[in-house]
């Protein structure tokens, strides 16, 4: 049962906002998104680590609900993307 935004963290609401403008996206590609100001940064985060963050935060928010696995769209590779739930979510905030 989805919990809402309000039992989102400003990194979910952050992927969750991510996600609204693509169709699917990679752990990274989420990871990245999220940790945006550190990515910037000289020496910035590596694709290890944004696709261990970006995968931590998407299983966290399929759990609530919010995120559906497409890992079908990349051909068997990790794949996320918003669902109806986590859109509705977003357009509470």
């Amino acid at each position: 049962v989805p919990q809402g935004a309000k039992a989102m963290t400003p990194s979910q609401i952050r992927a969750a906002r991510f996600l609204m403008r693509c169709q699917y996206a990679t752990p990274a590609e989420i990871g990245y998104a999220v940790a945006e100001d550190r990515a910037r940064r000289p020496g910035g985060m590596k694709a290890q680590g944004a696709g261990r963050l970006g995968g931590m935060i998407a299983r966290q928010m399929v759990e609530l609900g919010l995120v559906e696995f497409a890992t079908r769209k990349r051909e068997g590779y990790p794949a996320y993307r918003i669902s109806p739930a986590g859109r509705a979510a977003i357009n509470k905030l």
